[in-house]
């Protein structure tokens, strides 16, 4: 079987090409397998422009979806929270766009340190991440983040492993569906449609898929680490550790990531620190 991993970057005022580049050479090292990139060509020219050597096997340029959306993230800079643009609407489009039989997508911000995902090349099930791991919240179950506040249980389209068949057909033709009809389905499920989230859009898809809940039709992911964007990239050892200043009821501890996936919302922490972290992929500019 071909197997491979699927990303999607477009830059707004957030660097996801540099991102791309990172994440894809993490998956290239950890899990031995060829990565494609699917952008547009403003990005593109820009990762051109930035590294000599790229680890993209295929590089599919669409154009450059027009709906984007604003979240209010921490500026690492300014120390303050400012707005960031992000395009994210194109998440639908991974089975028509793959050239592979069986892919895995994932965030750019998420960042592969282990073969744990590996397991999973050999299956036609679709797996979806049910949950994160917050270390700023460790007494809640990290499977219990919900789409509303009375609503339906969250997956998080952070990443996904899919093998193309009638089944998984459907459910993207689905998702592309509740994208349209966003409005409809925030009403339906109860959560604000002022942002676009992949996550509310998978989660009603699987549980639409799921006989609205009676028998699940997806299987789970391992659950990462999640450092919020308040959480600060403070040193990379050689050896793969991590060490974050972490904000928690008004206090900052540290905590330390070692052999572990994590997802880093942090964008402009994890862009300051992208040399030593193309470095533990065995990445030179």
């Amino acid at each position: 079987m071909n197997n491979g991993c699927l990303l999607f970057a477009h830059n707004g005022n957030i660097d996801y090409g540099s991102q791309a580049v990172l994440a894809a050479n993490l998956v290239r090292k950890y899990l031995n397998v060829p990565v494609s990139l699917v952008s547009d060509k403003e990005t593109i020219n820009d990762i051109n422009s930035k590294f000599t050597h790229l680890p993209f096997d295929n590089v599919i340029e669409i154009e450059k979806p027009n709906n984007s959306n604003q979240r209010r993230l921490y500026d690492q800079e300014s120390k303050d929270y400012k707005l960031f643009n992000f395009i994210n609407g194109n998440r639908h489009s991974a089975y028509e766009l793959t050239p592979y039989d069986r892919t895995l997508v994932i965030d750019t911000d998420f960042l592969v340190f282990t073969d744990n995902l590996s397991k999973y090349w050999n299956s036609d099930d679709f797996f979806i991440t049910p949950g994160m791991l917050l270390l700023q919240d460790d007494t809640t179950n990290p499977k219990e983040h919900k789409v509303g506040p009375y609503s339906i249980d969250m997956v998080w389209a952070t990443n996904i492993i899919f093998s193309k068949n009638h089944e998984t057909k459907l459910f993207f033709d689905l998702v592309e569906f509740i994208k349209q009809e966003y409005y409809y389905y925030s009403n339906l499920y109860e959560f604000h449609p002022g942002q676009f989230r992949n996550d509310f859009v998978f989660s009603i898809a699987c549980h639409i898929m799921s006989g609205h809940g009676v028998d699940p039709w997806h299987k789970e992911l391992p659950v990462p680490l999640f450092f919020d964007d308040r959480c600060e990239i403070l040193k990379i050892k050689d050896c793969g550790d991590i060490i974050f200043l972490v904000e928690k009821q008004d206090k900052h501890i540290l905590a330390r990531s070692s052999q572990q996936d994590v997802h880093i919302m942090n964008k402009s922490s994890l862009l300051n620190n992208l040399n030593q972290l193309l470095k533990l992929a065995d990445y030179e500019r």
